[in-house]
């Protein structure tokens, strides 16, 4: 749902307030910097900033939590300037269903893993600039007024960000020089599968399940 949608919903207010834990993440993680906009390189064009709105439901249609999520409206980014290469490996099906089979023939342990904030987490390897994202007229950020200026200043991203042409590529490269430097194994076979002595670790984006052998 854009934010445009989101502000005439009857529960507008849920919206905003995940808006406002949005904002409030990337900006204590350090996720950009503020830097104004006329010392920006000349071959360099800001690129938007856009919000991905959504209710989070179970299995029985039930409202869960609001999310509001901040991307890069890559669209306008330019190849050989602002990224490479957006080539990330994905996990195949037949892996993924060989593991779970393996995992319940066995009787071995599985647990799934959501990475909070995942792109966000891998630094950027391009010098990126963003627009200020567009925020509804009543939006109030106490004690953030990187906000209150959004002609004369722009955001030089330290981190990666949703929405990117190579932000796949950016957090898979990141999750695997980090996995390899903490003792995991990549397979010669299945790039998105780990394993760590008898532990095995797979990799869907920024899910995973961690499965555990018995002992």
């Amino acid at each position: 749902m854009h934010l445009d949608k989101a502000m005439k919903q009857p529960n507008r207010e849920k919206f905003i307030e995940a808006m406002r834990k949005e904002l409030e993440d990337h900006i204590n993680r350090k996720h950009w910097k503020v830097v104004p906009l006329k010392n920006i390189p000349k071959d360099k064009v800001p690129l938007p900033m856009v919000w991905s709105m959504k209710r989070k439901r179970d299995p029985l249609g039930f409202i869960l939590k609001y999310k509001a999520r901040l991307g890069a409206g890559g669209h306008k980014s330019i190849e050989l300037v602002d990224y490479w290469s957006t080539y990330s490996p994905v996990v195949s099906w037949g892996t993924v269903q060989l593991m779970l089979v393996l995992a319940i023939v066995n009787g071995w342990h599985m647990q799934s893993i959501d990475f909070v904030l995942a792109f966000p987490q891998a630094p950027m390897k391009t010098e990126i600039f963003m627009k200020p994202p567009k925020v509804p007229r009543d939006f109030i950020i106490p004690n953030l007024p990187q906000f209150t200026d959004r002609f004369s200043k722009v955001y030089k991203l330290i981190r990666n960000l949703y929405g990117l042409k190579n932000a796949g590529k950016t957090w898979y490269d990141f999750l695997r020089r980090g996995s390899i430097k903490r003792g995991w194994k990549p397979s010669l076979i299945e790039e998105c599968l780990f394993t760590k002595n008898s532990i095995i670790l797979v990799v869907y984006v920024d899910d995973a399940v961690l499965i555990l052998p018995k002992t």
